[in-house]
């Protein structure tokens, strides 16, 4: 949601009516202006949401690729080594002479 604009003359003439001095006025606008300043640099408008979801939405896709990547090569790794220990498991059984399964 934008802010409401200030309107300095409306905010002047309101001043004044309410009894402030010009060089009161002019102090309290000057501050509220810088205020203003202030608090809109750190707004962020709809583009920077939107470029920041892309930006969060690429790098979420590139952790998912690398999370995909490393999992085929656990599957390939862990397949090893069942393999492995099938495979040495009657050799290991004779070596220990324990009873094969």
């Amino acid at each position: 949601m934008a802010a409401a604009a200030f309107h300095t003359t409306a905010s002047f003439k309101a001043l004044q009516k309410a009894g402030f001095n010009q060089q009161k006025t002019f102090a309290i606008l000057d501050a509220v202006l810088v205020l203003e300043t202030h608090n809109n640099a750190e707004l962020a408008t709809k583009h920077d949401l939107n470029n920041l979801e892309q930006r969060l939405e690429h790098k979420i896709d590139k952790v998912q690729t690398e999370l995909n990547h490393l999992g085929a090569k656990l599957t390939i790794r862990l397949g090893a080594i069942v393999v492995g220990t099938a495979t040495l498991l009657p050799y290991l059984t004779d070596l220990l002479h324990l009873p094969r399964p």
